[in-house]
């Protein structure tokens, strides 16, 4: 784990640098595919500036509203204390929450400004893994987002001080969800080198993060982000959003069959 750098004689968070740096090489990528699906590239540019401040709002929103049963907990402490409430919003954030308010940001400049929705974000898509790898990384150098108990092959060892347990191995989900998520920037890359039906780029990252992170989640040990029915938060999130990339893959198809429909008067 390193939290911090020296630069300068300051210290400077090492996760702040990792979702920066992913950040930046997003809009890289983003802006090099704008070529292929026809979308503007100040578009992307601003979609991607955009989709920045949705993530961050999207995500704490989404954060405490897993943390909702244990407020409800303990809410007679926090009508006593009020302030408790500031330990509950100053946590992190959950990664469903950033994107959909990333996203929901980005179809409402779309709309604005009379761009294809599909398109922009079949643009974007690719660069989200690739971006989530990075903000990954900087989990693992903050401590958070750790592992359960684990004494295998790659076991983690946190130090004294951080959010993950301290002297005791950890199962590394920080890197092992971070080497999903390469896998997946790479994988979208290659299918996207070619223009596809708008919509189906985005439905297979839905699709195949849902599915990993459902999988992932069993090996998470911060527990705190909710259980329900013995499923995290963020599985059922899972659940819920694997239909709507299916959708996302087979509409293409639905609308060129409804096209061929002759409605007669």
């Amino acid at each position: 784990m390193l939290p911090y750098i020296e630069v300068f004689g300051h210290k400077v968070s090492m996760y702040v640098i990792m979702c920066l740096s992913g950040i930046g090489l997003a809009i890289l990528s983003g802006s090099s595919r704008s070529r292929i699906t026809g979308v503007p590239r100040e578009d992307v540019f601003h979609s991607y500036l955009l989709g920045v401040i949705g993530l961050l709002v999207g995500g704490k929103i989404m954060y405490i509203a897993s943390l909702f049963p244990l407020i409800l907990k303990n809410m007679r402490n926090i009508i006593k204390n009020p302030e408790m409430l500031l330990v509950f919003g100053t946590g992190g954030f959950v990664f469903y929450g950033g994107i959909i308010g990333g996203i929901a940001v980005v179809i409402i400049y779309c709309k604005k400004y009379k761009i294809n929705t599909l398109a922009m974000l079949d643009t974007i898509a690719p660069s989200i893994p690739l971006a989530h790898a990075f903000g990954r990384l900087g989990c693992l150098s903050a401590g958070c987002c750790y592992g359960c108990e684990y004494h295998g092959p790659f076991s983690l060892f946190f130090p004294e001080g951080g959010a993950a347990p301290h002297g005791i191995g950890l199962f590394p989900s920080q890197p092992a969800e971070a080497a999903v998520n390469f896998v997946l920037f790479i994988v979208l890359t290659l299918i996207g080198r070619q223009k596809r039906k708008d919509g189906i780029l985005l439905g297979i990252y839905v699709i195949l993060y849902a599915v990993a992170r459902f999988i992932l989640e069993f090996f998470r040990g911060d527990a705190g982000r909710g259980i329900f029915f013995g499923l995290s938060f963020s599985q059922w999130l899972s659940i819920l959003i694997i239909p709507v990339g299916f959708y996302l893959i087979v509409r293409p198809h639905l609308v060129k069959n409804r096209d061929k429909i002759d409605i007669k008067p």
